[in-house]
């Protein structure tokens, strides 16, 4: 959602922690305040957002990059989230989103299609516990990849690997 605001981009999500990197408007990316539900989400060893909801349960999502208050932090570019909640109705979702290499192009030095088996799913689900009272929320996104590769290298000729030039000196 982050590169959909002018001016801004999302870098990515690494490390165990999945901690995520936005930058833009001139700012570095270790300038960025992250907030869930109005709480600090940002690792304080070095400032990446980390404690994210999946996508299904955010209800909304906001990007400042200039006059915000002062509630919101000390950092000049605010990521803010608002997740879900339950209501007085059930209601849910369930998605799944699979790829594979079966539709990939070989590259123009690969001598196969490196495999790529992508498997991304998940569920929402909300409702009442004590109508008008208690409600509760969930969600849940899981990822299975495999991930083939492929590599291409110089393999040196027989005279090289005599310890002679490629030109017989």
């Amino acid at each position: 959602l982050v590169n959909l605001v002018p001016g801004m981009r999302f870098q990515g999500a690494a490390g165990l922690a999945a901690e995520h990197t936005v930058q833009g408007v001139g700012q570095r990316d270790d300038q960025t305040g992250f907030s869930v539900d109005g709480l600090d989400a940002n690792d304080p060893s070095n400032e990446k957002g980390i404690a994210f909801p999946n996508l299904d349960a955010v209800a909304q999502f906001a990007v400042q990059t200039s006059n915000f208050t002062a509630e919101n932090g000390r950092n000049p570019i605010q990521v803010m989230m608002v997740t879900k909640s339950g209501s007085n109705e059930f209601h849910g979702t369930l998605w799944q989103f699979h790829r594979n290499h079966a539709t990939d192009a070989r590259t123009a030095f690969a001598p196969s299609i490196p495999k790529l088996i992508r498997n991304q799913f998940g569920f929402s689900s909300g409702g009442p516990v004590v109508r008008n009272k208690t409600f509760f929320f969930a969600s849940y996104e899981g990822l299975r990849e495999e991930l083939g590769s492929t590599g291409t290298a110089l393999v040196p000729s027989a005279a090289v690997r005599q310890g002679r030039q490629a030109n017989g000196r």
